[in-house]
Formats: structure tokens, sequence, C-alpha cells
């Protein structure tokens, strides 16, 4: 699956990334795991390579040609031989085949490169499975990271809102008398403040969605939400 295709279904899966989803898209376009996993299928063929010289080899060969049947003198033939009388300019088709088959009795150098071959592939398989369980423990924790935030963009809204209704509340207080003036500009700056706390917690969410992006090997936009997904204990 391309990357603009991934982009794709996961803008069709609904209005909020799954956790099982990010761990999904990264088991499938993580580069360190396909890498991964390429260094084991290498390490399996290297030590099947070692295995072939253990095992019994089978050449063959064929071949094909066409001449006359004259009679070609050759060194140490004895002169005027019977069969060198007769020249013939008709061409006959000859045919040669060979099969040969070979098996390495025992070689210990042979035998000890295909052991330390197969703990080579055996090590990397466990490697592999080392970078499986990292990578998938970064996807989670800047998923939580990118959920925790979205919670705190919420709380910032809600704040900022609150901050509003009460800066209305100051001015028709102030309106009537029964509030000093200096209330309404602190009412104005905790609606500021209240406005710069949301701004940076959308700032925060929209890091932790590209962090969250780049656990999961994808380049796609931070235009989506995470779902609110739990761990079980």
């Amino acid at each position: 699956m391309t990357p603009l295709l991934l982009v794709a279904v996961l803008a069709a899966a609904g209005p909020a990334l799954t956790l099982d989803e990010a761990v999904r898209t990264a088991q499938a376009h993580q580069p360190q795991l396909r890498g991964a996993h390429a260094g084991t299928q290498a390490s399996q063929a290297r030590a099947d390579n070692a295995r072939s010289v253990l095992l019994p080899q089978v050449n063959g060969r064929l071949g094909y040609s066409r001449s006359t049947a004259n009679f070609a003198a050759q060194p140490g033939t004895v002169p005027g031989d019977p069969s060198a009388a007769a020249i013939s300019l008709n061409t006959y088709d000859y045919f040669t085949s060979s099969l040969t088959l070979n098996q390495l009795v025992w070689d210990f150098q042979s035998v000890d490169r295909w052991r330390a071959a197969k703990v080579s592939a055996a090590a990397q398989e466990q490697t592999e499975k080392s970078i499986n369980q990292a990578v998938l423990q970064q996807v989670r924790s800047a998923f939580f990271a990118a959920r925790a935030n979205h919670a705190l963009v919420k709380v910032a809204a809600d704040t900022l809102d609150s901050q509003r209704k009460h800066l209305e509340q100051i001015q028709g207080f102030v309106e009537v008398g029964t509030r000093p003036e200096i209330d309404l500009a602190q009412a104005r700056t905790d609606v500021a403040n209240a406005r710069l706390l949301r701004i940076n917690a959308e700032n925060a969410y929209d890091t932790a969605r590209a962090a969250l992006n780049q656990a999961m090997g994808v380049e796609r936009d931070t235009n989506y939400d995470v779902a609110d997904d739990e761990l079980d204990a």
C-alpha cells in the first residue's frame, strides 16, 4: 500500500484515528520494521546458501554439432589408413551428453559455516522481534501523548468559553456601577490568557500528531483526531 493510498484509507476510516489503526499502519509502513524484516530474510538466505554445499550436486551437460563423417588425420595415426580414403560431403547430427553427481562426505569448515549462519539467522529473528516491540511501544506512547494533548485542547476551549462568559458578567456589573473598571480589565486579561492557553494547546496537539505520524512511518497532515482508546491493565 502506497503512502498516498494509506492517507486515503485513514481519511475514510472515520473522524478519529484509533490505536489499532495506528499499530497496523506502523506494522505495514514503519521503515525500521521493514528493514529488520529484510535483514531476517537475508540472513535466512545466507544460511540456506551455506547449507547448499552440503547437499548433493548434480551437473548436466548437453552438446550438439553437425559435421561430416570424414576421417581427420590425427598425430599417431597410421599413414594409408583405409578410413581416410573415402571423402564425403554429407553431414550428420552429433549429440553429446553427460551427467555428474557429487556429494560432499565431510568438511568441518562447511558444516561450521552452516551452523554459524543458522545461529546468525536466529539472532536476526530475535532482533526483528525486539525492534517490532520497540516500534509498537513508540507508536502507543505517541498515540497516548496525542490523546492527552487532545484532552488539553478541550480543557483550554472550555476555559476560554468560561472566561468569556465571566467577562460578559463583569462587563454588565461595571455598566450598572456595581463593580469597578479594574475588574473589567482583569477579566479581559483572563480572556486573553485563556485564548493563549488554547493556542498553545492546539500547537502541542499538532506536534503530538506529527510525532505520531513519524512513529507510524507515514507522511501525512495532522488534520485528524485521535480516538479515546485505552489499553488493558
